[in-house]
């Protein structure tokens, strides 16, 4: 039996609210300092290393980063996974205000990385377009993805990382429609209770929608052999 991979990355262009005054043209600073948990800060007293975007999010082949020294003083006091905006505040060192379409407020997301991990067992899976410097941090909710139960309102709770069973709610319109079989290239693009995995473990992705099971008690049709994946769940597939 070949074993499967979650496909667990979003791509955003989401708008970025953090400190994106006097953009410089070349990097004063290392992409190693930008984190929460970075330690060392070549900037000095007083300042501390920030990714800067320029481009357009109309135009995303425009948009490319680097990183500047900034002032504490405009670095926040808002959490990680906190609101954050023009009303909420700025978010704390380590971390952007990531808004959606410009609809405030947003959310402070932590940088992250292959080698800087995310606090508070959070999922180091959102990629921002222009760099692959770095990645953003996702809150882990307390959902089932198998039952699709534990998310408010009209969201449904998708396996985001199959090694660890790590879930996010899903507003229910982000909810994908791919049925069983069907090919896919992202994690909520299959519906509730299925999931997108493939073979390939870097992207770009192409998968398979699968039906998921829990491992104590799984639930496949005859013929079907609930597979283990790590963190309680598995995937449905043929017997051998």
């Amino acid at each position: 039996m070949k074993s499967f991979y979650n496909i667990a990355f979003l791509i955003s262009v989401m708008l970025v609210v953090s400190c994106e005054n006097n953009v410089s043209e070349t990097n004063e600073c290392g992409w190693d300092e930008i984190f929460h948990n970075s330690t060392t800060n070549s900037c000095g007293t007083g300042k501390r290393c920030s990714p800067q975007a320029s481009g357009s999010v109309d135009q995303p082949e425009t948009i490319s980063w680097n990183t500047t020294c900034v002032d504490d003083s405009e670095f926040g006091t808002v959490g990680f996974y906190e609101s954050c905006g023009p009303q909420a505040g700025n978010c704390s060192f380590g971390s952007l205000c990531s808004a959606s379409d410009g609809t405030y407020p947003g959310t402070c997301l932590p940088y992250c990385s292959d080698d800087y991990e995310c606090p508070d067992n959070g999922i180091c899976g959102q990629v921002w377009v222009g760099t692959n410097e770095f990645r953003t941090c996702l809150p882990v909710d307390d959902c089932d993805p198998v039952l699709n139960t534990g998310c408010e309102g009209d969201s449904d709770c998708y396996l985001f990382q199959s090694s660890t069973g790590k879930s996010l709610c899903i507003e229910g319109e982000q909810a994908g429609t791919l049925d069983v079989g069907e090919p896919c290239n992202g994690f909520n693009e299959c519906l509730p209770a299925l999931t997108c995995y493939s073979e390939q473990t870097t992207p770009p992705f192409v998968g398979t929608c699968m039906s998921l099971c829990d491992l104590q008690s799984p639930d496949c049709n005859v013929g079907e052999t609930c597979q283990d994946l790590g963190g309680g769940v598995g995937i449905c597939t043929l017997s051998e």
